[in-house]
């Protein structure tokens, strides 16, 4: 008599361990390719920049902050009277920078954790107030 292709009766113990080996193994294989990373959770972030004359440009730059140490991870160059950039992060602190090509305006605006929208700008340094640029985070 069998269940499931294993013998049923009192020798039959060694074969339901084995049964139950290869089932854990298979479930902890499935498991990996389904959820390859749980750890590093991704998020899109849409960086608009918009108010920038027909013939200006301006460079965009991501920072990521990890203990005090900045990385840039990614960088751009805005054409034109307007521009989005979308890009995927991983969590954590993040800043995003935009500098007009005369220097005349730059903006920061950090991109905090979980999620969270930075929306309008801060200004950094002596620069102009009137810079009719404006910066927006959305996640």
């Amino acid at each position: 008599m069998t269940a499931f292709g294993l013998p049923i009766g009192p020798d039959s113990e060694r074969a339901w361990f084995v049964g139950l080996a290869v089932i854990l193994f298979v479930s902890a294989l499935v498991g990996l390719v389904v959820f390859p990373n749980v750890e590093v959770a991704e998020r899109e972030a849409s960086i608009n920049v918009s108010g920038l004359d027909e013939s200006g440009s301006a460079q965009a730059t991501v920072e990521r902050v990890d203990g005090g140490e900045s990385e840039t991870v990614a960088e751009t160059t805005i054409e034109g009277p307007e521009a989005t950039l979308y890009m995927a992060t991983e969590a954590g602190l993040f800043y995003v920078s935009v500098e007009t090509a005369d220097g005349s305006c730059h903006r920061r605006v950090e991109l905090g954790e979980r999620g969270q929208t930075g929306m309008g700008a801060e200004w950094i340094g002596d620069r102009a107030p009137e810079c009719p640029a404006t910066l927006s985070v959305e996640t």
